[in-house]
């Protein structure tokens, strides 16, 4: 199989998630009420308790799919109980209609000239997660109903995620898109990666402290002052992709095509799960084959539908018929769309508590003060959000354990360990030493008394 050769026909959604932090003067719980509650009063955006979206027998699913565990964090997804206090607020903001999300992406051509591929995606929802210890996903929905071929799917996927350009193009393309644009009715929101990524390079005001070129603030900031918004996603953001292909599910079917030993269909699935615009970016066999296999859950390869997850990415890839439509992808952008959104956010979470415990390696005033505070913080996070399972479903476990693996959670997690355990013994040490200095110096005056009084 050649998927190039043969332009499969695919047709996909896609779902890009952009994380970002909140702080604000007083401890981070405040600081996210504050926000909340700006939120409420701008009123661009809707609490879900409080709108009809997703319906009834989508949320009944929702909610039995998740374990007891998972619906503390997302108490508003009930049926009933939409007001009780969770974890996490999930706010959707109005999408009119006709609003899109447009990739603008040129290429040199081998003629030396340059093409301007453009890609608009129908823009089907905005919606965000503020999760109380201080983080937030801001959430794209769109579909992809114009670009049907595989290799349009594949740049869509890759441009459509990229913050900032990683390299400037010098030969045939460029990392990023030239320019993303949002349309929401007459509001447009563009943002000029390339330019800006040019405008670094002449200026040399490559900083990274300086905002990314893809930053959304502009959407999720009330305006009001209230807890400042800072971007956390990498240089790219977290994408779900949903593919609908007879053909590419066919051939996972088919007895007489051993598709995990096929190296063109390999390649193809690769360049999918990884985002990559065009070939694989591993150019390995073997350890193409080994990264496929730790990616892949193949419960349902049988029946022609495989899940995949990568440290950016969650794949479905399935057939185009009624039940793989209005039952799997269903489940995909509305089960696995809060795993991935409590996922995200506990890795999320983690970097920001590992950034700070390495901080204090260097705090000097009041160390103990510090440590207790940020580890009295830590052990809320965790009862919070580190929750064991978030299905009791079989699969709801794997794949939220292999989002868990993908994500790095457990290491980011081990590393927290020993950072705060060497920020105790320091703390520790610092203390042992100003004892003992204090005893030498209480000791040197009482020995000074008794030679005078000797005297």
């Amino acid at each position: 199989m050649n998927e190039e050769k043969k332009e499969a026909t695919v047709y996909s959604e896609h779902l890009f998630l952009w994380p970002f932090s909140i702080s604000g003067k007083h401890d981070i719980r405040s600081a996210t009420e504050d926000y909340l509650r700006a939120l409420d009063k701008q009123g661009c955006w809707k609490r879900l308790e409080k709108t009809c979206d997703p319906p009834p027998i989508v949320r009944y699913g929702v909610w039995e799919y998740l374990s007891n565990e998972a619906r503390g964090v997302f108490p508003s997804l009930s049926l009933t109980d939409r007001d009780a206090d969770g974890i996490c607020s999930i706010l959707q903001r109005d999408v009119p209609e006709g609003s899109t999300y447009t990739i603008c992406h040129s290429e040199r051509q081998e003629d030396e000239s340059w093409v301007l591929d453009t890609w608009n995606l129908r823009l089907t929802g905005i919606e965000m997660h503020v999760y109380y210890p201080g983080i937030g996903i801001l959430l794209l929905r769109t579909v992809n109903e114009n670009n049907n071929k595989l290799s349009d799917i594949k740049k869509i996927a890759d441009f459509g995620r990229r913050v900032r350009h990683p390299f400037l193009p010098q030969d045939k393309t460029g990392g990023a898109a030239d320019t993303l644009k949002l349309t929401l009715g007459n509001q447009v929101y563009e943002f000029r990666l390339l330019e800006q990524a040019k405008r670094a390079v002449s200026e040399q005001t490559h900083d990274a402290s300086e905002p990314k070129a893809l930053d959304f603030s502009i959407l999720v900031d009330p305006g009001t002052g209230k807890g400042k918004i800072v971007p956390v996603a990498d240089d790219r953001m977290f994408e779900m992709e949903l593919i609908y292909s007879d053909y590419l599910s066919n051939q996972v079917t088919n007895q007489n095509f051993p598709w995990r030993e096929n190296e063109a269909f390999t390649q193809m699935l690769y360049s999918l799960i990884f985002c990559d615009p065009g070939s694989p970016t591993c150019q390995d066999k073997e350890m193409r084959r080994s990264l496929l296999h730790q990616t892949i859950d193949p419960r349902w390869a049988d029946k022609g539908t495989l899940y995949a997850a990568s440290e950016y990415s969650f794949l479905c890839l399935t057939g185009e018929s009624d039940y793989c439509r209005n039952v799997l992808g269903q489940n995909f952008l509305n089960q696995y769309l809060y795993m991935v959104s409590l996922t995200l956010t506990q890795r999320t979470g983690l970097m920001s508590f590992a950034e700070r415990a390495g901080k204090l390696a260097r705090q000097k005033r009041r160390l103990n003060h510090h440590l207790n505070k940020l580890s009295k913080a830590y052990s809320s996070f965790q009862m919070q959000l580190m929750i064991s399972r978030y299905s009791d479903q079989d699969q709801g476990i794997e794949l939220y354990e292999k989002l868990q693996k993908q994500l790095r959670v457990e290491q980011y997690r081990d590393k927290i360990q020993q950072q705060l355990s060497g920020a105790f013994e320091q703390a520790t040490l610092a203390a042992q030493n100003r004892q003992n200095l204090i005893i030498g110096v209480v000791g040197f005056v009482l020995a000074l008394l008794q030679i005078f009084l000797a005297a």
